[in-house]
């Protein structure tokens, strides 16, 4: 099976990508850290090369998967399409705008730093995706991280039928 786990920052992707890997060792691949890694290690500053150079690499890697659960947050739109061409599910976690916040609070004071300056435009993103009719599923990534990994796992264990 293959699934794309879209949501915006601090949504949880990250932290339940690692407990699919760790805890229930699936084949769970955080792009933002795969597009560091083709970076050198380091999170690239061109926006272009990000998009346009690392993230279709790391798309295009993905897609030579038979068993895949793919984290990303921003994911342009043809990408996205071309994922569902390839056989992808769609799984959108949900997380309210005040939830959103506090954890971006959070994770400044943790780890001293936060993307918080794109709020508007990830949700913005998000909507944009809502209004594709894509999404597949849409969980809820206000619940503690195993029942969010529980619940993909039930997704993503269903056969899905590529799409246009």
């Amino acid at each position: 099976m293959r699934t794309l786990v879209a949501g915006a920052p601090c949504s949880g992707k990250t932290t339940v990508a690692r407990l699919l890997r760790e805890a229930h060792g699936r084949n769970a691949v955080d792009c933002d850290y795969e597009i560091g890694r083709l970076n050198g290690g380091v999170w690239p500053d061109d926006f272009d090369v990000k998009n346009h150079v690392l993230l279709p690499q790391v798309l295009h890697a993905a897609t030579v998967s038979d068993d895949i659960l793919l984290f990303n947050g921003y994911t342009p739109l043809v990408y996205v399409q071309r994922l569902r061409r390839a056989g992808f599910r769609i799984v959108l976690l949900d997380v309210s705008d005040e939830e959103l916040l506090r954890r971006h609070a959070q994770r400044l004071a943790e780890e001293g730093w936060t993307n918080v300056e794109w709020f508007e435009t990830n949700k913005a993103d998000v909507e944009e995706l809502r209004a594709t009719g894509w999404i597949d599923h849409t969980i809820s990534g206000s619940a503690p991280p195993e029942q969010v990994a529980t619940a993909l796992l039930r997704v993503h264990s269903v056969p899905a039928f590529p799409s246009a």
